[in-house]
């Protein structure tokens, strides 16, 4: 696994290699790297619906009480 690969497909490898395996802890939620890998596709797949391509550059606002990981692209609250 190279650094120098885009992160999508370093957390596949990731997930591939051991998908149990907790990879982000947030106060009491903790995702494996199997759900970071289905979490991140679904979140570029909604990016390339809104005209987001390879390279380009996205800002994402975070609410004080950190990311919300199950979020998608136009989300507030993270619940849609």
């Amino acid at each position: 696994m190279s650094t120098t690969q885009p992160i999508g497909r370093i957390i596949r490898e990731l997930a591939e290699r051991d998908p149990q395996r907790p990879a982000v802890t947030c106060g009491a939620r903790t995702l494996t790297r199997e759900q970071l890998d289905r979490t991140s596709n679904r979140l570029a797949r909604a990016y390339a619906e809104l005209g987001v391509q390879q390279g380009d550059f996205v800002t994402i606002a975070l609410a004080a009480a950190g990311p919300r990981a199950a979020g998608r692209p136009g989300d507030a609250d993270g619940t849609r």
